[in-house]
């Protein structure tokens, strides 16, 4: 592999190497940073839902005071005779209580089993059985009954006439809790409301993923827990837990627990973006690079291959040659610095050349002189070896 793709190769890796950590060290920065947002986020969320859905029971908690507390009200029912309810006194309920939210009120005439319901506004919704409620306390207070798989929100008042053993009535106003309700108790659309029980009863956009016992399980020894991710339905989630009070069911009591779940995926969202950015750039980085190698490269790798073909001459024995020195820096001064070389070269030949040609020269005129003289001459080293005669010592031992 020639140097300037190895170079090419190792710039690469480097850019690879650094956008990987690059990746690894945001990707760790960012999510920790996600981390305490959504635990922020969550936990304003949390408090805000939980805060709305107990204004509720507020919103109930001063209608049914009010109702406790209008004169007029005593006065009708004092007035009120037989079993009947005066249509005046239901009317005055029925706007007392309006404004509260409430959909429909039931009124139960004392100890008997008359009662009547009350529209508010028109409304489809189901109606419980009167055989669920009864007035269970001395003062007026709210409750949330569940009737087979919906949840009320009910305000409970005794309402009693002026004198002393007067009748009484006592009114149930009452709200459903549905999943448009949930679905308001939050403005942010990340945000999931999901109600339970302590048995397997969920009301809520996950009330189908069997919660409600897992949630138990989680506030079984406490009233508020948090948890850092969950996963539903392939989603990601955190969420927290929290009990909100009781239920009423029949004649059993069950504990409500109101859970709220921030769903994350507009963190991950914004992670995999900033890893695609990252890793984008780093490819970019890596092609202009690559590019920039590419067209710079000549400006490096020309010269070098003219210096290595000029190389190839002067091994064969060719000195007069010149490479084209136009560069500057170290290049030039290499090909400079070769041209030089070559220069030198072509003159040290032609002088040896020049010094050869004078010993054939000599070693001939020498040759003549030798084989011109009549006298046999033999030349004899040291081992005694004959290294040359002359042409009469060849003539007179004829060889």
């Amino acid at each position: 592999m020639k140097l300037f793709q190895k170079t090419l190769i190792l710039f690469a890796a480097i850019i690879v190497f650094q956008s990987l950590l690059t990746i690894i060290f945001i990707t760790r920065t960012i999510s920790q940073s996600q981390a305490v947002d959504a635990e922020q986020e969550l936990t304003a969320e949390a408090s805000s839902v939980y805060n709305n859905f107990n204004s509720w029971k507020l919103s109930f908690w001063e209608k049914i005071n009010q109702l406790y507390e209008d004169e007029n009200i005593k006065d009708l029912i004092s007035a009120a005779g037989g079993v009947a309810f005066d249509d005046r006194l239901i009317s005055l309920i029925q706007r007392s209580v309006s404004g509260s939210g409430a959909e429909f009120a039931i009124i139960k005439k004392g100890r008997s089993t008359y009662f009547d319901i009350i529209p508010i506004f028109d409304t489809t919704i189901p109606v419980p059985g009167i055989e669920n409620f009864s007035y269970a306390r001395e003062h007026p207070y709210i409750e949330i009954v569940q009737w087979q798989n919906t949840l009320y929100f009910t305000g409970c008042v005794r309402l009693s006439g002026r004198e002393k053993n007067a009748p009484y009535i006592d009114v149930f106003i009452l709200k459903q809790i549905d999943h448009k309700l949930l679905e308001n108790l939050s403005s942010n659309q990340h945000i999931k409301v999901l109600l339970s029980t302590g048995g397997n009863f969920s009301l809520g956009p996950f009330s189908d993923e069997k919660l409600a016992g897992r949630i138990y399980a989680k506030l079984i020894d406490r009233s508020y827990t948090a948890m850092g991710r969950i996963d539903i339905k392939g989603e990601a989630y955190s969420a927290v837990f929290r009990s909100t009070g009781s239920v009423q069911k029949g004649h059993e009591t069950e504990t409500l627990n109101l859970s709220v779940f921030l769903s994350l995926a507009d963190y991950q969202k914004q992670l995999r973006d900033i890893k695609r950015a990252v890793l984008s750039i780093s490819l970019v980085s890596a092609a202009v690079t690559i590019l920039l190698s590419l067209f710079f490269s000549g400006n490096i790798t020309s010269p070098i291959r003219r210096l290595l073909a000029a190389l190839h001459v002067v091994k064969e024995g060719e000195y007069n040659i010149e490479v084209s020195a136009s560069m500057k820096g170290e290049i030039g001064e290499l090909l400079s610095g070769f041209n030089d070389m070559a220069h030198q070269l072509s003159i040290d030949k032609a002088a040896l050349d020049r010094q050869i040609l004078e010993i054939i020269r000599l070693k001939e005129y020498n040759e003549k002189i030798i084989n011109a003289i009549r006298e046999g001459i033999v030349v004899i080293n040291d081992r005694l070896i004959v290294e040359k005669t002359n042409q009469a010592f060849l003539e007179l031992f004829g060889l």
